[in-house]
């Protein structure tokens, strides 16, 4: 993958991905919170990581039960910065998080969701490409959290 970088606003990628993502989510009557620390300049290709972040969106809708919540947070470290999405799915045991990145992977309790598992290998790759990473708790039932980090350019006013 080639990525045209340029100076992008963390919380416009966010904005912009749960627009993309709330008619799924509408279906489901999935509520998407978010809850922003404060503003932050990326230096990233905004397609492509805009893409990234939707695919993690996208899984979370589509493994939480109707009627739940997702929540965004972002948050901002010495050298990195980033956003969690919290959902309330069906989660997955600790063995399997290694796995969900692998190319046509498909969790044990995916069932019938739609899907051909390449959405998190994606993801992964892309943030990577970035200088970044993602983290992942999650427990079975429980749903997951996934923590996607970035290098920081610079902070934005609050």
């Amino acid at each position: 993958m080639q990525f045209k970088e340029s100076e992008v606003s963390l919380n416009q990628i966010i904005t912009d991905v749960v627009n993309q993502a709330y008619p799924k989510a509408s279906c489901k009557n999935i509520k998407i919170n978010i809850e922003v620390d404060s503003d932050t300049l990326v230096k990233v290709d905004e397609k492509w990581v805009a893409e990234a972040m939707f695919n993690i969106l996208d899984n979370a809708i589509k493994y939480s039960e109707e009627n739940t919540c997702i929540n965004i947070n972002t948050f901002c470290y010495e050298m990195f910065c980033g956003a969690n999405i919290i959902d309330q799915g069906v989660g997955m045991s600790e063995y399997e998080i290694p796995k969900i990145f692998s190319r046509f992977y498909r969790g044990t309790l995916a069932g019938e969701t739609e899907g051909i598992g390449v959405g998190l290998f994606l993801a992964r790759n892309i943030i990577e490409g970035h200088g970044g990473y993602i983290k992942v708790k999650s427990k079975v039932g429980a749903g997951s959290t996934f923590g996607i980090y970035f290098p920081i350019l610079s902070k934005v006013k609050d």
